[in-house]
């Protein structure tokens, strides 16, 4: 059994004591790993926490450049990619190395049920939207599916079958493990539209759907525990920015791996169906929004334009010219 691997971490250099436990938590793996690769923004100086294993490179900019970035310098079968604000339990790695050395998966994570949206209103209320849902069908094997709105459904009951390992469509992208040479084939790198926008949205769904739609499984394994500190490292300080953000991203996505990859009119007819209700319950949450002071007039033209720009994007030279989402 191949149990060599490489961590990958991207930070911008502010998670401190969150950095420190993802660090230790390293330090404490059953299966060590063979170097733990730290990818920074160039120009950033490295976290004052050190502990002599890591190795610092640079990247330009962007939460999808640093991800790529540390392929660069990894030559192990596998990589744990985390971001600075995670903390995994002792054999995390090594139950993860056994899910893919059996070779049904190319990754794999722990859950992150934390990762999903709270109940209540709320939930009532994404649901109606297309956005997200609990899921209804298929939880004895499945984790997350990918709707056709571009939204996605979601299993918290994966404790019920703990030796299960489930299927998912798409993960949070905090921490995962993959066979390093798959991530290169699917070349992350031509989906250059994740970075249109000053912010990332959609990243993790679209690295993780498109190994799906390639057939490259992706799994979940309940007993590999890691938690989430969220050190907020990411989180952009104007919300109309990340609207805009989100919700031409979402479109982009929506287009290119859901439109695009259906295989009969019905099928697409269908997905074009699932969008514009998606769109049209967006407007009407956002009118709600607005009414009761919770959402400004920028914001809710940052959502109008970010929707209008995508329309146009794909009708560019420049998306035209995107490979194709499948691998040759």
């Amino acid at each position: 059994m191949n149990m060599k691997y490489s961590v990958a971490i991207r930070t911008i250099g502010t998670a401190g004591e969150k950095y420190d436990r993802l660090l230790r938590s390293i330090a404490r793996q059953t299966v060590q790993p063979e170097q733990v690769i730290v990818v920074l923004p160039e120009g950033v100086s490295p976290p004052s926490v050190k502990y002599g294993f890591e190795r610092y490179v640079y990247s330009p900019k962007g939460m999808v450049a640093q991800r790529i970035k540390a392929l660069d310098y990894i030559t192990d079968a596998y990589t744990l990619f985390c971001d600075d604000d995670v903390e995994l339990s002792d054999n995390f790695a090594e139950l993860l190395i056994n899910a893919l050395n059996a070779g049904e998966y190319s990754a794999v994570s722990g859950p992150l049920l934390s990762f999903f949206p709270p109940g209540g209103m709320k939930y009532a209320i994404a649901s109606l939207m297309g956005s997200s849902c609990v899921m209804v069908f298929g939880r004895k094997k499945n984790y997350t599916r990918i709707l056709k709105t571009g939204g996605w459904s979601y299993n918290r009951s994966i404790m019920k079958y703990p030796e299960h390992i489930y299927n998912a469509d798409s993960l949070a992208w905090t921490c995962f493990m993959i066979d390093t040479e798959v991530f290169k084939r699917i070349h992350l790198e031509h989906e250059i539209w994740l970075s249109s926008t000053s912010y990332a949205a959609y990243d993790d769904q679209t690295m993780f759907y498109k190994l799906r739609i390639n057939g490259f499984k992706i799994g979940v394994i309940p007993k590999a525990k890691y938690l989430h500190n969220d050190a907020k490292t990411s989180k952009a300080t104007q919300s109309a920015t990340i609207i805009y953000a989100r919700a031409f991203n979402h479109y982009v996505f929506w287009h290119r791996f859901l439109y695009l990859t259906s295989k009969s009119w019905p099928d697409k007819a269908w997905a074009c169906i699932c969008i514009y209700y998606r769109q049209l319950m967006d407007n009407i949450y956002n009118f709600y929004l607005s009414k009761h002071k919770r959402r400004n007039k920028q914001e809710i033209l940052a959502f109008r334009h970010g929707i209008s720009d995508a329309k146009k994007y794909i009708k560019s030279e420049e998306y035209k010219s995107l490979s194709s989402v499948y691998c040759e």
